[in-house]
């Protein structure tokens, strides 16, 4: 009869951080690798710059609810605004007359309320691509304080079919752009409108 073992698993944990406690993950010795939740990117992977699209929001009267703040509803406009300023600035017209953009799903998260007269920009970067699906997330901020982040998941879309069209590399490359081939990570580059 065999020895039997028992499965070990990953554990979380917590180090110390200058900003308080940072949970963390660490595998033990032939545990599940299809868990791994790495705290940093290892030394050899190489980062590359992705452009983010800075888009200046205008707080009016009517996004304001009763409670005085910015309606949650309001911040969808904004994301739909954002993101389609973001293709419009930087594809190219003929692209741009034979594509077009819907959004699929939001999740937002709300950190802290917006106010009537705050200034405050919306930050869109692309995160991936897959077929006909492109990722996106946007980052409300008032000064350096982040207000509300929105994960986005949108479809290409054919102008003249109306249906699903798979994101070609070249389109992919205007957001995302390839790989360098130096190391270490990058600050992200900002794309700011004309």
């Amino acid at each position: 009869m065999g020895t039997r073992h028992r499965a070990r698993t990953y554990r979380p944990e917590t180090k110390a951080s200058q900003s308080g406690i940072v949970p963390f993950f660490f595998a033990t010795p032939g545990a599940d690798k299809r868990v791994v939740t790495p705290t940093h990117p290892p030394h050899f992977m190489t980062m590359t710059r992705i452009p983010t699209f800075d888009h200046p929001i205008l707080i009016s009267a009517a996004d304001i609810d009763d409670m005085g703040h910015v309606n949650n509803t309001v911040y969808l406009q904004w994301v739909q605004d954002a993101v389609v300023q973001y293709w419009q600035q930087v594809s190219p017209p003929a692209v741009r007359r034979g594509l077009l953009w819907v959004a699929l799903q939001h999740n937002i998260i709300y950190r802290m309320p917006l106010f009537l007269g705050d200034k405050v920009a919306a930050l869109v970067t692309a995160t991936g691509t897959r077929g006909s699906r492109a990722s996106f997330t946007t980052l409300f901020k008032r000064g350096d304080d982040l207000a509300v982040e929105v994960l986005s998941s949108w479809c290409c879309v054919d102008a003249s079919t109306r249906r699903p069209r798979r994101i070609a590399e070249d389109i992919a490359r205007i957001f995302l752009p390839l790989p360098s081939l130096h190391q270490g990570p990058e600050k992200p580059a900002v794309v700011r409108p004309i």
